[in-house]
């Protein structure tokens, strides 16, 4: 296989997974029972905010003419998207209908710890983070590629924290206990 057809097969492979990714959040919608919400942190929306600029940073087609991928990013990246989209599927399935686009709880809000949950608090950042990273070593430029994973680190480090705010405040014990034991998006 030629590089160039390794680039096309690793690109191939990234729309099919981010597809994937994203239909996670679409077909996972659940509906919930309406209930109060107790609490909810606007700086979550930030998080989101700067995730969406990293990728619209790998959506960039700006490249040097005829750039390729070297070959030593491209493997890599086929190894980790799909894992990433197994994660965020397994994830979505275990946290059911707790899933919020805010950061936000409501009064039917349980402590999810099972599945991916038993090992990290946060398995769908994990996985957008694998998704990104997987994306800039087989699609984008270096320089674009290195905004985007850092603008998402970024936008994941201030959405985990004003969920974790949230979830300690309302389940507090339970919570302390459960965040002292697991990581908060990497599982070592």
């Amino acid at each position: 296989m030629t590089h160039q057809s390794l680039q096309l097969v690793a690109w191939g492979e990234l729309a099919v997974c981010w597809l994937a990714w994203f239909l996670s959040h679409v077909l996972n919608l659940r509906s919930r029972p309406a209930s109060p919400r107790i609490s909810s942190a606007a700086a979550g929306w930030l998080g989101i905010l700067l995730c969406l600029a990293g990728l619209a940073c790998l959506a960039v087609p700006f490249r040097p003419a005829g750039f390729l991928s070297p070959i030593v990013t491209i493997i890599p990246a086929m190894l980790i998207a799909p894992p990433s989209v197994v994660l965020v599927w397994s994830a979505r399935k275990h946290l059911g209908t707790n899933w919020r686009a805010g950061a936000s709880l409501d009064e039917s809000h349980i402590l999810v710890k099972s599945g991916p949950y038993e090992r990290m608090r946060h398995p769908i950042y994990a996985s957008l983070l694998g998704m990104v990273i997987a994306t800039a070593f087989a699609w984008s430029w270096w320089p674009l590629g290195t905004a985007a994973t850092i603008l998402t680190l970024i936008g994941i480090e201030l959405r985990v924290k004003a969920e974790e705010h949230i979830l300690e405040k309302y389940f507090q014990d339970e919570f302390v206990e459960y965040k002292s034991a697991t990581r908060a998006f990497f599982p070592f």
